[in-house]
This record gives C-alpha cells, structure tokens and sequence, in this order.
C-alpha cells in the first residue's frame, strides 16, 4: 500500500512540475512572440516606413517589448502626427492609427511650412497647394494667424494664392493691427482679420452673392454679416482721389 501511495504522490508531483513547465514555455512563447504584421492607418503625408522607424518596430522586435503607450508617445514625436492609437493582438498583429497635421501655409520669412498643430518644418519643397505669407508678421499675430487658420476649410485653404499681412493704418494711426489680404486663385482679394477668419469658410457663397463678373477686393474685415465689394478700377479710383486730396492739403 505504501508503495502504492508513493507512485501516486510521484506521479501527482510529476503531473504539476510537467503542467508548471508547460506553462512557463507557453509564457516565454506568447512574450518572446515577434511582431509579424504590421498596419499603419490613417497617413497620407508621412510614409508608413517613418511611422514603423519612429515606433521602433523596423526590426520586428517581441510584441511585448514596447507597450502600446510607449509606441503612441515615439510615433507623436514626427511633427506631422497629431494623435496616435495603437491596437496589438496576440497573433502578432499590430495596427497603428494616426491622424495627422495639416500643412496649413509657408512663411517665406523663416523659410518655414507650418501645421494646424502649431508646430513649425523647414520647407523640402514637399507640400504643395497651399498658401504663402509673403512678408512679416509679428509673432503675436503670426500666432493668432495660424490658430484661427487651422480651423478653415481643407477646401478654403486651397482657393488661397498668397496672404499680406496688412494693418489698417490711417494718417499714422493703426486702425487695425490683425488685417491681412488673402489673394485668392480665382483672382478676388479678400479683406480680413484674424477675429473674423472663420467668415472665409463661406468664401463661395459670398462669391455667388456678388453676382458680379468683376474682380476686386471682398471685405470680410469687420463685424458686419454682409460682405462688402469694390472691384480693382473703383479702388484704384478712390486711392487716386485720396491722394490728390492729401496733396492739395499740402
């Protein structure tokens, strides 16, 4: 009987050291298991390879070596990444989501291409199709510039040829410091400030309401709902007769 006993212990202590064993091995599989697949979403700018490279996973590392927060907070460091969701799986599967910035507009005083997110890249002459400021803004309203600005239309950003910065200034005293002039591609001018840059976003239906075949400046500068318009010869016109009545004056 006892040696009965005594192959049943053994067996019983045998069984929970094999079970133990297999266990262990399965864990060291699933956490030494590589990263097989892997799917980038959501980019069109930046190139699936520079997502992977930042994310550290070129090489095909374990999947549990880097958590998914760690490879959310490497990919957001590309400036051109706003927000990154990472989805890994057992099978060695991992997704990475992104959204990206925007290009919103080139400074050609700094040389640079900035981004709805703030931030700032020098230009490689990669981003094409949008907008140039084409002289200095002071860096108070440079900002203010491209916080209102991220908020317009993909579409709008588009009709948009070259911005001025512009302040309404009359007889040395400035009326206006936010101002700027937005050349548009279908040659219109548009007065605005950067209080009232969301009204571009309905640039085609103040275009539509004009019913003019005419091109001119568009002032969407002030508080005012309605749109007004000059065409280029009537502005012309009325600087002329500014001028010649400062000079008679004189």
């Amino acid at each position: 009987m006892k040696k009965k006993k005594k192959n049943i212990r053994f067996r019983t202590v045998l069984f929970f050291i094999l079970f133990g064993y297999l266990v262990i091995m399965a864990g060291y599989y699933v956490y030494k298991l590589p990263v097989k697949n892997i799917y980038i979403v959501g980019n069109k700018l930046v190139s699936d390879q520079d997502i992977i490279d930042a994310a550290n996973l070129k090489n095909y590392p374990s999947i549990h070596k880097y958590s998914r927060s760690k490879i959310a907070k490497n990919v957001k460091q590309l400036d051109l990444i706003n927000d990154v969701k990472v989805k890994k799986n057992l099978l060695g599967k991992v997704t990475i989501i992104v959204e990206e910035a925007r290009p919103i507009f080139y400074y050609r005083t700094n040389e640079k291409v900035y981004l709805s997110n703030g931030k700032s890249i020098i230009d490689n002459q990669t981003y094409y199709g949008i907008p140039i400021v084409i002289n200095y803004v002071p860096n108070k309203i440079l900002n203010d510039l491209i916080k209102r600005f991220s908020s317009l239309d993909e579409s709008i950003i588009s009709e948009i040829s070259e911005i001025e910065y512009d302040p309404d200034e009359k007889e040395g005293t400035i009326l206006d410091e936010n101002r700027f002039i937005f050349r548009m591609n279908d040659t219109n001018s548009v007065y605005i400030d950067t209080i009232n840059l969301a009204k571009l976003n309905n640039y085609q239906k103040i275009v539509a309401a004009l019913d003019s075949d005419v091109h001119g400046y568009i002032y969407l500068n002030s508080n005012r709902t309605n749109a007004s318009f000059k065409t280029y010869e009537d502005k012309k016109k009325e600087e002329q007769k500014e001028k010649s009545s400062e000079e008679n004056e004189n």
